[in-house]
């Protein structure tokens, strides 16, 4: 690469074209006048001042698109090179990118059919737990007992209040009920169901998590 011919060179500040270059930086790769310069230094202190070459004489300065041609032949076999290599190696990431996608689908389709075995199992279970409940439930039939208990009042109450007793039947109808009986057959007790009990549910939440 040829040096710049002229040894004076102009500041690179478009108002200041004319003025003849005090310095050059080679960081911001640009020529300034006394003015410039001072306004460079205060600006980056003193950060660029390894940067900087005062001479008025800047033979040995090339200019910015200039490159010789021994180097940029260089630079192109580099980037050649490098560019080949590069494209190598994007071509293994993708066959690993498509190792890696097929096991993440694999291991997704595995996680979701074990969780749906889980869930299955858990919402068979719950359902017995509550078609039993629901059975006993029936079995009491508390309702039906409370409904004729109250036709048996109202019977009473209008025999009652006419004062008349016409027949024993109603008689009897008392008589046979066992009132002593109904009250003492804690009827609760039949829902004695056995559930897991929550240290036990603890136990089973904290095996589900650690399968991570």
């Amino acid at each position: 690469m040829e040096p710049i011919q002229n040894k004076n060179k102009k500041c690179s500040l478009k108002k200041h074209e004319e003025v003849d270059a005090a310095s050059y930086c080679t960081k911001c790769e640009k020529f300034m006048c006394k003015k410039c310069e001072h306004f460079h230094s205060e600006f980056f202190e003193s950060e660029h001042d390894t940067f900087l070459i005062k001479s008025n004489n800047f033979e040995n300065i090339k200019e910015k698109n200039q490159i010789d041609p021994i180097i940029m032949k260089e630079h192109i076999k580099y980037l050649t090179e490098f560019s080949n290599d590069l494209k190598e190696l994007n071509n293994k990431l993708k066959i690993e990118l498509e190792k890696i996608d097929k096991i993440k689908d694999d291991l997704q389709k595995n996680i979701q059919n074990i969780f749906t075995r889980i869930r299955n199992e858990l919402n068979k279970v719950e359902d017995e737990f509550l078609i039993e409940i629901e059975k006993r439930y029936e079995k009491i039939n508390l309702n039906k007992k409370i409904k004729e208990n109250e036709i048996l009042l109202n019977k009473i109450k209008l025999i009652l209040k006419e004062g008349i007793i016409k027949n024993d039947l109603l008689i009897n109808e008392c008589k046979n009920m066992d009132i002593k009986n109904e009250e003492i057959k804690n009827y609760d007790k039949l829902f004695d169901i056995e559930i897991p009990e929550e240290k036990d549910i603890k136990e089973i939440i904290e095996k589900i998590k650690g399968f991570l």
